[in-house]
């Protein structure tokens, strides 16, 4: 490789080697350069033909560019003295303002856990979270100090033990895999986003909801184990108030989310039940659109519209499945609910359980289910 190379000026002092950027290679030429001629002779005077004078020889030919580079200093075969031309050109087209094109970029996070990084702080950029379709992706750099961290399959990527972690510093459901258009990957992305406990930026996707189906034992552990989404440990603001979660069609007992030992405030979608053509059980239920249980304190909840929801919409309840010893533990309180557009549900609209002298009701606009206390 090359050895005490001075700092390069320009390719425009090198006059036998040019880039061909249709082709993006180098053409490289060792012709050496040619000496000036001699003058011609002298011809002969008119009258009688005179002898032709005779052609001065050539004079010497001029050094190689590779010989020049020798004798300005380097050191390094023909190969290298290629290799040395083409670094320069690379340099200035990386220097232009469009040099980012030159620049590779990972095409997905599943080619990027197959990427392993060589040194602390390597930066890499993801096209997109899915090589198919566009959302998510970005910056990403290697934290060579982390040996712990999980891969959450958002902001933490591991490939062959090294973990790549996103420069973003906030983030939306497609961050984490959500394509909008299938309850399966919607489902995982939004759940993997709540438990990254991540800085969640404004949300703006319509999302499916999956029944995931897992009623366990007697009426209390069926209330606390068949929901969908569970928010546990929130703390700040969390804004989907341009968002829209759609529950599957045809589920007669559901909670869509559980809310658990948070603060701050969460802007809530608005809550597609599917209720319409669902033949609901007559025997009373507490599924809800959304649950506010142990732990939540000093929490303000906003929602937009809760829509033929087959159960409540909102319940402030918590229950020992929730964490607690007793129920005396965990009270929720201090809580906000400013709600909108809550209709068409089966049972009431907000129904306010337990720790109900500490909650705040403020109804913006007239719900079509009634208040239940």
């Amino acid at each position: 490789m090359l050895t005490n190379i001075p700092e390069f000026q320009s390719t425009e002092d090198l006059t036998t080697a040019q880039w061909d950027t249709e082709t993006n290679t180098l053409i490289f030429h060792l012709a050496q350069q040619q000496g000036e001629k001699g003058d011609k002779g002298d011809k002969g005077d008119k009258g009688d033909t005179g002898a032709t004078g005779i052609t001065g020889e050539p004079g010497p030919k001029g050094d190689s560019a590779y010989q020049t580079w020798l004798n300005s200093g380097h050191i390094g075969s023909e190969e290298d003295f290629v290799n040395w031309v083409a670094d320069i050109q690379l340099r200035e087209e990386l220097a232009a303002y469009d040099g980012a094109k030159l620049v590779g970029c990972c095409p997905s996070i599943e080619v990027l856990r197959t990427i392993t990084p060589t040194h602390h702080g390597q930066k890499i950029e993801v096209a997109n979270y899915y090589a198919d379709s566009v959302g998510g992706g970005g910056y990403f750099y290697y934290d060579a100090g982390d040996q712990h961290s999980l891969d959450n399959g958002g902001n933490i990527i591991i490939s062959n033990g090294a973990r790549w972690k996103s420069l973003k510093n906030a983030f939306v459901p497609e961050d984490f895999g959500a394509r909008g258009c299938d309850a399966e990957t919607d489902t995982l992305a939004l759940q993997r986003l709540f438990d990254a406990k991540v800085k969640i930026a404004p949300v703006t996707g319509h999302y499916h909801l999956k029944n995931l189906n897992r009623p366990v034992g007697n009426f209390k552990s069926w209330m606390t184990y068949n929901y969908i989404l569970k928010i546990d440990g929130f703390s700040g603001e969390a804004d989907f108030s341009q968002a829209t979660f759609t529950l599957p069609v045809g589920v007669a007992r559901i909670t869509a989310i559980v809310v658990l030992n948070s603060t701050g405030r969460i802007h809530f979608p608005i809550i597609q039940g599917n209720m319409q053509n669902t033949v609901m059980p007559s025997i009373y239920i507490d599924d809800c659109a959304v649950r506010i249980g142990a732990g939540c304190k000093y929490l303000e909840i906003v929602i937009d519209g809760i829509d033929h929801y087959p159960g409540h919409g909102i319940i402030v309840r918590h229950y020992e499945q929730d964490g607690v010893s007793n129920l005396t533990e965990g009270i929720p309180n201090n809580i906000t609910i400013i709600a909108k557009g809550v209709h068409h549900c089966w049972q009431s609209g907000i129904v306010p359980i337990h720790g109900i002298q500490f909650v705040l009701l403020i109804l913006m606009y007239r719900t079509q289910a009634p208040l239940r206390t």
